[in-house]
């Protein structure tokens, strides 16, 4: 069986699996919540419970612009919130994270809150509090699967054009102030005045 690239929802087959946050059993029948991992160098399915997935949720700010969305495939720009799926050990570290744009992740949340047992509280995931206004209600109304925006918002720093240092900002001024002389028509070189002749050889040729 491959193993999903994207968190699950199930009924567990057996008895076999233990949540890999609070380490209790999952019993047969019981839901559980699959994230993909590895182990080994292999890919696998870790399980946890639906409620112990939501306690790992996490929102913020995409550091860099290299990730993309688990939900479509679409890249995740540089300052443009996120919400990270993840699996912490027992001393707070991620072993393994999916990431999603809010829009996509807004289903399986859904899906998670109708589980047995669970309480979602989206204004209260991990990070909520520590984004800019408009981008926490934004957040909130698409993880609600409440209608937003095409253009996903940026942080301030990021959707603000970069300014130019002063030091590059010269250097390429006297660039572009060399590149246009050197265009321009060269004048002619000035003839050399002749060196004046000196007082005794002047004599000379007057004898």
């Amino acid at each position: 069986m491959v193993a999903p690239d994207k968190p699950t929802l199930e009924v567990a087959s057996s008895n076999r699996s233990s949540c890999q946050r609070c380490k209790e059993k999952i019993e047969k029948g019981e839901m559980r919540a699959g994230m993909p991992s590895r182990h080994n160098g292999l890919s696998v399915t870790k399980w946890l419970k639906p409620a112990c997935l939501v306690k790992n949720l996490r929102v913020d700010y995409a550091p860099t612009g290299r990730a993309k969305c688990k939900g479509d495939g679409s890249p995740i720009a540089k300052g443009e919130p996120r919400v990270l799926f993840r699996i912490l050990d027992c001393l707070g570290n991620v072993n393994s994270q999916c990431i999603f744009k809010p829009p996509n992740a807004a289903e399986y949340l859904a899906e998670l809150g109708r589980c047995e047992g669970v309480t979602l509280d989206i204004g209260a995931i991990d990070g909520m509090d520590e984004l800019e206004p408009e981008h926490r209600a934004w957040v909130q109304r698409a993880l609600a699967g409440g209608e937003t925006p095409a253009s996903t918002p940026l942080r301030r720093e990021e959707a603000k054009p970069k300014k130019r240092k002063k030091a590059a900002a010269a250097a390429s001024d006297a660039a572009d102030a060399d590149a246009a002389a050197g265009d321009a028509p060269k004048k002619a070189a000035k003839k050399r005045a002749p060196a004046p002749v000196e007082e005794e050889e002047a004599a000379e040729d007057a004898d």
